[in-house]
C-alpha cells in the first residue's frame, strides 16, 4: 500500500498574520501608537531570517519543527517588543521643517502629487483661496523632499515627493516628521495622495476634488470625501486601517474589497451586485464613484 506524506506548511506566515492582527487590535483600542508601524517598518530583513530559519530547521522532524517555531517566535517577539519602546520616541521635535508655499500661476485647475514617507501626514483646504497650496514638512535625516512646479495651458502640476528613508536616532532626541498641507478651494484638483508608513489625515470636504488616487502604506489613513461636485476616487489600503468618510450631501457607488481583513460599509448605501450604492446615486448632481480595496487590515466607509 502506497504511504502518503505530508508536508506541513511554514510557520512564519501564521505568526505575521496572527501577531499583525494583535498589533491592529490594539491599535484601535488606543492601547498602542500607529507609530510602532514605523518601528516594525524598519526591521523588515527579519522576515528574511524567519523565513531561512523555517526552512533550515522546521521541514526536517518533529523536533526540528518544535525549534524553528521557538525561534521564530522570539524573534517576532523581540521585534514587536523593540518597536513598542521605540515607537514613543517618532514624536516631538522634527530635525529640518520647511515651509511650503505655491502660486498658482493663473493656473485654473491643477494637478496635485504628494508622496509621503514617514511620520504623519495633514491635507485640508486654504482659507485664502489666493496660492495653489500652502503649508510646512518636516524631514529627518536620510530623507530628501523634492518639488516640481509647472504650468501646462492653464493647469498647475505640482509635484512633493519624499525620497530616501529616513533615519530615526534613539535616545533622548525625539522627531516628528509631520506634513502639514493646505491646498486651495478654488480650483478643480486632479490629487493623487501615496503616503508610507504613519498616520494620514486628509479633509478633502471643502475642496474641488474631480478625480483622486489615495495610496496608503503602514499606518492609518482617514479620508473625508469633497462635500460637492462629481469626483471619481481610487483607494488602495496597505497594512492597516482605511476610514473614509462620504459626507451626507454626497451619493455614492462604491466598489470595495477587504484584502486580508474586514470591510464596513455605512447602511446609507445599498448593496447592488458587488458594489455598494446610494438609492439616489442615479440623480444626484453631487455624487462620487468609489473604488476602494484593502490590503492587510481594517477598511472602513461610512
Amino acid at each position: 500500500m502506497e504511504e502518503r506524506r505530508y508536508r506541513r506548511g511554514g510557520f512564519v506566515w501564521p505568526l505575521i498574520l496572527i501577531t499583525a492582527g494583535v498589533i491592529f487590535l490594539l491599535n484601535n483600542l488606543e492601547v498602542l501608537s500607529w507609530g510602532v508601524w514605523d518601528a516594525l517598518w524598519r526591521l523588515w530583513p527579519l522576515l528574511l531570517i524567519a523565513i531561512g530559519l523555517d526552512i533550515l530547521f522546521g521541514r526536517r522532524s518533529a523536533l526540528g519543527s518544535l525549534l524553528a517555531l521557538v525561534l521564530i517566535v522570539a524573534l517576532i517577539g523581540g521585534a514587536v517588543l523593540y518597536a513598542v519602546m521605540q515607537a514613543p520616541l517618532i514624536t516631538g521635535q522634527a530635525i529640518t521643517t520647511d515651509r511650503v508655499v505655491q502660486e498658482l500661476a493663473g493656473a485654473t485647475s491643477a494637478d496635485v502629487h504628494i508622496s509621503f514617507g514617514a511620520g504623519s501626514l495633514r491635507i485640508g483646504a486654504l482659507k485664502e483661496p489666493g496660492n495653489l497650496i500652502e503649508g510646512t514638512i518636516g524631514s529627518g535625516p536620510g530623507e530628501t523632499i523634492t518639488r516640481d512646479f509647472h504650468v501646462d495651458g492653464n493647469v498647475a502640476h505640482f509635484q512633493l515627493k519624499s525620497q530616501g528613508v529616513p533615519i530615526m536616532p534613539f535616545g533622548p532626541h525625539r522627531y516628528d516628521q509631520s506634513w502639514n498641507l493646505d491646498l486651495s478651494p478654488s480650483v478643480p484638483l486632479l490629487l493623487q495622495v501615496s503616503s508610507g508608513v504613519g498616520e494620514s489625515v486628509l479633509d478633502l470636504s471643502d475642496l474641488q476634488v474631480t478625480n483622486l488616487d489615495v495610496s496608503s502604506g503602514v499606518g492609518q489613513t482617514r479620508l473625508q470625501l469633497p462635500a460637492h461636485g462629481r469626483v471619481q476616487a481610487k483607494v488602495s489600503g496597505g497594512i492597516g486601517q482605511v476610514v473614509v468618510t462620504i459626507p451626507e450631501s454626497m451619493a455614492a457607488r462604491i466598489h470595495a474589497s477587504a484584502g486580508l481583513g474586514g470591510l464596513s460599509v455605512s447602511n446609507r448605501f445599498q448593496r447592488d451586485g458587488r458594489d455598494y450604492v446610494s438609492t439616489n446615486y442615479a440623480t444626484a448632481d453631487d455624487r462620487v464613484d468609489l473604488d476602494i480595496s484593502g490590503g492587510i487590515g481594517e477598511v472602513v466607509v461610512r
